[in-house]
């Protein structure tokens, strides 16, 4: 597999204004993501992202992780999560692992999102996804899926998948604003009485526009 120029992805909401990115291909030969240039702002009353309420699209660059993250997606991890927290080695091992993709956004300010990816046999996972508290609704989220799965098309992935608690509605309302359906229910996934929603959303290929948001 060869080096590919990803061009963003159009669509109602605001995207790159044209600005292609040429993606790296690791060891495995999986194509790479290297960034994403800001945004213009989007539209009032735009979808956010990661909540109910709209709000503007954030700027910053989304990126590929490196070993110099790790302490601070563990903040996120800690502050993202009251259980079922991933461990440090958990993170650590997906981070440059051939057929994963750990994405993070980056202000200015720091680290404030990260998401960990996986293309094996066709099929992409969204593994995890974590915002800054501080950072929530402001569309992290959305880009950290979007850019998720258009690393999964050029990876030649066929259909991407998530599982969601499913009380957590922001969550489930985002992933829906991006395409995926409920595909299935995992009763006491979680813990007892915390179930898991199983989502698909089918992969025509990169930068398709179109994603339901």
């Amino acid at each position: 597999m060869t080096a590919a120029d990803v061009v963003a992805r159009s669509g109602a909401q605001s995207r790159d204004q044209g600005q292609g990115l040429t993606g790296g291909v690791d060891a495995a030969g999986v194509v790479v993501r290297p960034g994403l240039s800001r945004p213009e702002p989007g539209p009032s009353g735009a979808w956010s992202g990661d909540g109910a309420a709209p709000g503007p699209f954030p700027t910053g660059l989304v990126e590929p992780a490196g070993n110099g993250d790790l302490a601070r997606i563990m903040d996120l991890e800690q502050s993202g999560f009251t259980a079922q927290r991933w461990s440090a080695t958990s993170w650590a091992g997906e981070i440059g692992r051939p057929g994963h993709l750990v994405l993070v956004g980056r202000q200015a300010t720091g680290l404030v999102a990260a998401a960990a990816w996986s293309v094996l046999a066709g099929a992409a996972e969204l593994l995890r996804l974590v915002v800054d508290p501080a950072q929530r609704r402001l569309g992290w989220g959305r880009r950290l899926v979007e850019a998720g799965l258009d690393w999964a098309a050029l990876n030649r992935a066929e259909a991407a998948f998530l599982e969601v608690s499913e009380d957590n509605q922001a969550a489930v309302d985002l992933y829906a604003a991006e395409g995926f359906v409920a595909l299935d229910r995992r009763r006491d996934y979680y813990a007892p009485g915390r179930h898991a929603v199983v989502m698909r959303r089918p992969l025509a290929g990169p930068s398709q526009g179109g994603s339901g948001v």
